[in-house]
């Protein structure tokens, strides 16, 4: 993989877009979040095409970002990625998966936790009781 993002930098284009892809991949299954987060966030500037256009694209990438985030303790950030998810959705006419509310009441759970804000977490739980 370190060999090859570069090789695909110099493409650039869909060559670019697949090599972060499979980057951000790896990364990920080695529970790798940062260098995960870095290719996601490089792949969320250079997507060539906006929600409207692959809503399916846009969900698996703000799903993947929240996830990072969960894994850097960063729960404000992932909560935002979460509902972003959860937009694009909205936008294309899907509902909310159970998956959805899962992470939804699971970001809150954990913000709450972290900032001890009682409302968090019973934000979390309604989520979870519907």
């Amino acid at each position: 993989i370190t060999r090859i993002v570069p090789l695909c930098r110099k493409k650039g284009g869909i060559w670019l877009t697949k090599g972060l892809d499979k980057m951000v991949a790896v990364r990920m299954k080695q529970f790798r979040a940062y260098d995960a987060l870095v290719g996601l966030k490089e792949l969320e500037e250079i997507v060539p095409f906006n929600p409207e256009e692959g809503w399916e694209y846009h969900d698996i990438l703000y799903r993947n970002l929240a996830w990072c985030y969960s894994a850097l303790d960063e729960q404000e950030r992932c909560l935002m990625y979460t509902r972003k998810s959860v937009e694009v959705k909205r936008g294309a006419g899907k509902p909310a998966s159970w998956f959805d509310i899962w992470d939804l009441a699971k970001a809150h759970a954990h913000l709450g936790q972290k900032t001890k804000h009682v409302d968090e977490m019973e934000r979390a739980y309604d989520l979870c009781v519907k």
